[in-house]
């Protein structure tokens, strides 16, 4: 039974990194014959959120200095702070540069505030958060998590399940490190959901791998495993190398137990 359950796991991710694939081909093709600043701005941005998001793939710097490069020249304090937030992103997740990323996703915060974008706004604390858990700090990573909660775009909009994963996600981890075992499972199991709806490898991947480890910390190793086994499972289709030693640093000591 578990195997037929990972197998179908595996097809269906599959066949979700080909349609993105083909989605993110379309983009490029796009972006190719399009001049306007402000039109390339946004498809460069959505090729981003999709490498790095949706399939486990890395921030460009290339792309993080074109993305300044034309909020800069059309003077826009929305898309600075788009900017900002990559930026922060990019030292954070690829040259884990914890100080640097929380200066430029602080930098961004007031602009996003300016416009009232809570798209935006609720993606920066999340990206705070995350920084304050490598930190080891949980009491400032829960606070800005619910902050970032509280910003939560409209349910009409099109990036509210987008923005509702990350926090499910970050808040599953909060009430793990917390020891609060039923809420984090409560979060990780809505997380899981929220990830298969909107189609994304990456967050199904870290969904699977915060189940199992809430599940073994719970003592339950029959759904830990099949858990961790979901994940290592898609391993393969994961390119963070920050997200996959996460996923490790749980599996490890649960194989030595």
């Amino acid at each position: 039974m578990k195997k037929s359950i990972l197998l179908c796991c595996f097809a269906a991710c599959i066949q979700i990194a080909f349609a993105q694939n083909k989605y993110i081909d379309s983009l490029q093709a796009v972006l190719v014959n399009t001049s306007k600043p402000i039109d390339r701005f946004n498809i460069i941005v959505k090729i981003s959120e999709f490498h790095f998001l949706l399939d486990g793939g890395k921030i460009d710097s290339s792309t993080t200095i074109q993305l300044l490069k034309i909020a800069r020249q059309l003077k826009n304090d929305s898309l600075l702070a788009i900017s900002y937030n990559w930026i922060g992103s990019y030292f954070d997740f690829v040259k884990g540069d914890n100080i640097t990323a929380l200066g430029y996703y602080f930098k961004a915060i007031p602009l996003a505030e300016s416009v009232q974008d809570k798209r935006r706004i609720s993606s920066l604390y999340f990206d705070i958060g995350l920084v304050y858990f490598i930190l080891q700090n949980n009491e400032e990573a829960g606070k800005n998590i619910r902050k970032g909660g509280e910003n939560l775009p409209d349910q009409s909009s099109s990036m509210y399940d987008y923005m509702l994963v990350q926090y499910q996600r970050n808040m599953a981890q909060y009430y793990l490190f917390e020891n609060q075992l039923d809420s984090a499972l409560q979060n990780a199991q809505a997380f899981e959901e929220t990830s298969r709806r909107i189609k994304s490898i990456s967050f199904q991947y870290r969904a699977f791998y915060t189940n199992a480890q809430i599940y073994a910390k719970r003592g339950d190793k029959e759904m830990a495993e099949v858990y961790f086994k979901k994940a290592k499972g898609i391993a393969d289709s994961i390119k963070l190398s920050s997200n996959k030693l996460v996923f490790f640093q749980g599996y490890i000591p649960f194989l030595l137990e």
